[in-house]
C-alpha cells in the first residue's frame, strides 16, 4: 500500500509529492487528480531506497537515488 505523506501544488496542474511504500509497489505517477511532478520522491519502506520522479517525456520516470 502507497502513503501520500506529503504534497504541494505547482504550476501547470502539477503536484510535488513525498510518498512510502514497499518496493513492489507500483510507484505512482498521479496524485490528487494532478500529475506528479519532477523531483518527487519515494521511500521502499522495506529496502530503505529512494526513488526520485524525473518528468522528462521522452526519457523520464522513477530513479533510484544512488547510495
Amino acid at each position: 500500500m502507497i502513503t501520500l505523506i506529503s504534497y504541494k501544488n505547482m504550476p501547470g496542474n502539477e503536484v510535488l509529492c513525498e510518498f512510502r511504500g514497499m518496493s513492489g509497489d507500483t510507484k505512482p505517477t498521479k496524485a490528487i487528480g494532478k500529475a506528479v511532478c519532477n523531483g518527487s520522491s519515494f521511500l521502499e519502506m522495506d529496502t530503505g531506497y529512494t526513488s526520485y520522479y524525473d518528468a522528462t517525456p521522452s526519457t523520464g520516470g522513477w530513479t533510484e537515488a544512488p547510495e
